[in-house]
């Protein structure tokens, strides 16, 4: 699945450039649409507990693959024949769950676990026209929130596995999101996009018990980079 939805991206990315342009387009006003892409993780989990000697603690690094998609609607304004300004919101539904272990031999095991539920995005756009207006090449930045879960169980070995129990952490958090895209012109009042963004979202706390010493504390931190496509309809 991961490789169908990968190849689909880039080949919706590679028709911008295959499809001919329209005569003639002008990019001011509302438009609506639609994106579908895909999601990569770059979360993380900082867990500590101390074991009644000293502090342990440790940073588990996400790398999961996931999906998304949403509906998306905007507003374009051209200064100068050649720049556009404009605000763009979208909100997705995403797929992405990531897992993982740490293990340090005869001290502790760890099992980590996060999930992407959905994004939601506010965002301002800048881009610049080619000569012929049918294509723009834009930055955008701004505003996001999603719903994320996550949680992290920790094993000492010298301690009670029965006592053990999983920090977990859940809730619609905000942060920020930016990337860079180019969209291109299809027909008089359709464009095709396709993007890069990254975006970092607030953390969440939550503490459970490694069967020793004091209760583990864990802070989940997510994050990620997504690569998608979409199309416009301009009024």
């Amino acid at each position: 699945m991961r490789t169908s939805l990968l190849a689909a991206t880039a080949l919706a990315g590679s028709m911008l450039f295959m499809v001919p342009g329209a005569q003639a387009f002008d990019w001011n006003g509302p438009y609506v649409g639609g994106v579908v892409g895909v999601v990569k993780s770059t979360g993380s989990i900082d867990w500590s507990y101390f074991d009644g000697y000293e502090e342990i603690y440790g940073t588990f690094e996400f790398d999961g693959l996931g999906a998304l998609a949403g509906v998306t609607a905007g507003f374009n304004y051209i200064l100068d024949d050649k720049f556009l300004v404009g605000i763009e919101g979208d909100a997705s539904i995403a797929w992405l769950k990531s897992s993982g272990t740490d293990e340090v031999e005869l001290w502790y095991s760890a099992e980590f676990e996060e999930e992407l539920q959905s994004l939601l995005t506010l965002r301002g756009r800048f881009g610049v026209l080619t000569d012929d207006q049918q294509t723009l090449f834009f930055v955008t930045g701004g505003l996001a929130g999603g719903n994320v879960k996550a949680s992290a169980l920790v094993q000492d070995y010298l301690g009670d596995p029965e006592t053990t129990t999983a920090a977990t952490m859940s809730g619609f958090v905000f942060g920020v999101i930016g990337g860079v895209g180019v969209e291109h012109v299809i027909k008089e009042d359709l464009t095709v996009k396709a993007e890069v963004l990254a975006y970092a979202l607030g953390s969440l706390d939550g503490t459970g018990y490694a069967g020793k010493g004091d209760s583990m504390s864990a802070t989940y931190s997510p994050s990620g980079i997504i690569f998608r496509t979409g199309i416009n309809f301009h009024f």
